[in-house]
């Protein structure tokens, strides 16, 4: 039960962090500069929810 568990937090980590990038590289197609230092802390703040 606990592995399920533990796999299904991976996934949704690796989900979370998909996002994340395709928020990224969408801003910044749309003209939005986001620096990588000022990303670093949305994606550190999603991984200590989980």
């Amino acid at each position: 039960m606990s592995l399920h568990f533990r796999e299904l937090v991976l996934e949704l980590k690796k989900r979370m962090a998909a996002l994340c990038a395709a928020i990224l590289f969408s801003s910044k197609t749309s003209g939005v500069k986001i620096l990588p230092s000022s990303a670093m802390p949305i994606h550190e703040s999603v991984t200590t929810l989980l």
